[in-house]
């Protein structure tokens, strides 16, 4: 297989990984590289025959010059539009950002591309905490509340889904006074919020409240504990 390149989704051995059979998965290469940090797309030897027919594209002078005259225009082009161009690269971020969205929720949809992307996630969160034993415990100062909170939102980064962190308020009954809950997250592709908890903490009354209120406002929760985080490091899924 020296001739080969093994595509890193499905296993197959080919003469290079192009965008036509990235497509056969439904991926695109940005998504394959989001996948697969560092893949590979070319076997060394069609490297080598790339970089000896640029060495001798190189030694044509009409050539040469073409693309000298094409990088002047572009750069002039550029220059010319200097004081448009902040407003462009905002515009082009704007883009994107919709398009990685709309691409991140469509690759949730599909059951395979989620699992993989889970299970990409946990090992990453598996090695850190083989690394870090006490990052689930002991003194936190961080962004969120908790380090279980800062697991989950990292979980929830590296599977793409976009979210809001306490955003959201809701009225609630308990103890014969009306009270005031805030989820901890809410992810817009799946419109689900979630509670990140212990599980200790998951079996009291007041929380029940807290979670019929979300539901009866028309809205989906989810209770997340860190002994599913930890399942999900460790690939006990099922």
């Amino acid at each position: 297989m020296r001739d080969k390149i093994q595509c890193r989704f499905c296993g197959r051995y080919l003469g290079w990984v192009n965008g036509r059979h990235l497509a056969t998965h439904g991926l695109t290469e940005e998504e394959y590289l989001g996948l697969y940090p560092g893949a590979r797309f070319y076997t060394d030897k069609m490297l080598q025959g790339r970089s000896s027919r640029m060495k001798e594209r190189h030694k044509d002078p009409v050539w040469s010059e073409r693309m000298r005259k094409l990088s002047s225009e572009t750069m002039a082009e550029t220059n010319r539009n200097r004081d448009l161009y902040p407003a462009w690269v905002e515009n082009q971020s704007r883009a994107c950002s919709e398009s990685l969205r709309k691409t991140a929720t469509n690759m949730w949809k599909d059951p395979v591309i989620r699992a993989k992307l889970i299970k990409l996630s946990s090992e990453r969160m598996k090695e850190r905490w083989r690394t870090d034993p006490s990052s689930m415990r002991g003194y936190y100062d961080g962004a969120f509340r908790s380090r279980l909170e800062e697991s989950f939102a990292e979980l929830l980064t590296d599977l793409s889904l976009t979210y809001t962190y306490e955003k959201h308020s809701f009225s609630y009954e308990y103890d014969g006074r009306t009270r005031s809950y805030i989820p901890d997250f809410y992810v817009e592709e799946l419109r689900t919020f979630y509670e990140v908890k212990p599980k200790r903490f998951v079996e009291g009354a007041q929380l029940k409240s807290k979670l019929e209120a979300v539901r009866r406002a028309g809205y989906k929760i989810e209770v997340v504990t860190d002994e599913l985080l930890k399942d999900m490091a460790y690939g006990s899924l099922g």
